[in-house]
């Protein structure tokens, strides 16, 4: 690995101790935390499907990191033990 690889690797890894520390997160970083591209994630704020705060100037958008982990796990897929569990439920 080289010193510029390194270096890079050690910038991600304090951006990531940084998030996890916080409860809002910019656009950078909630799109570095979701692993989303930023021009996406600014898709997603314009069609309003996701939860996004604009500050009071309207120049920069924040984001709740529960609002994005509640985004990210909307559609749970459920097992096939869960599908026959219900079943036997409905049936009794």
């Amino acid at each position: 690995m080289s010193d510029m690889e390194m270096i890079q690797r050690l910038d991600e890894i304090r951006n990531l101790t940084i998030i996890q520390a916080k409860d809002v997160l910019t656009m950078d970083e909630a799109a570095m935390y979701m692993g989303l591209s930023k021009n996406y994630l600014y898709k997603l704020c314009q069609k309003l499907q996701i939860v996004h705060f604009h500050s009071k100037g309207g120049k920069n958008i924040y984001f709740r990191k529960d609002d994005l982990n509640e985004w990210m796990l909307h559609s749970k897929s459920i097992t096939q033990k869960e599908i026959e569990s219900e079943a036997k439920r409905f049936i009794n």
